[in-house]
C-alpha cells in the first residue's frame, strides 16, 4: 500500500528523512501545510484556552488531503501536537 504522508513541522524535510518515510512507511507523496496553515502550525498563540478551535482548519486540511492508512509527522507546540495526534489517531492515520 502507498501512501502520503502530511508533514506538520515548522521546517521541511531532509531528503534523508524523505527516503525514510519512503523505505519505512510506503510512502510515495510527501505533502506540506499550505503558506496560511503552515503560519498557523509555526506560531501558536500561548494564551489559547482551546486549541481544538485553533486546529480545526489544520484538521480539515488533514481530512481534505489524505485517506485512512496514509502517515502524518507531526512535532511542535506541545498542546497542538497532543491535540492533532489524538485527532490522527481517531481517524485512522
Amino acid at each position: 500500500m502507498l501512501r502520503k504522508a502530511a508533514i506538520l513541522l515548522s521546517h521541511v524535510l531532509t531528503p534523508k528523512e524523505i527516503d525514510a518515510l519512503k523505505e519505512n512507511f510506503a510512502v510515495k507523496e510527501v505533502k506540506y501545510l499550505p503558506p496560511h496553515l503552515q503560519e498557523k502550525w509555526s506560531s501558536v498563540p500561548p494564551e489559547l484556552d482551546n486549541l481544538e478551535d485553533y486546529s480545526s482548519e489544520i484538521k480539515r486540511w488533514l481530512k481534505e488531503n489524505l485517506v485512512e492508512g496514509d502517515v502524518v509527522v507531526v512535532q511542535g507546540d506541545f498542546g497542538l501536537t497532543c491535540e492533532i495526534v489524538s485527532w490522527c489517531k481517531r481517524n485512522n492515520l
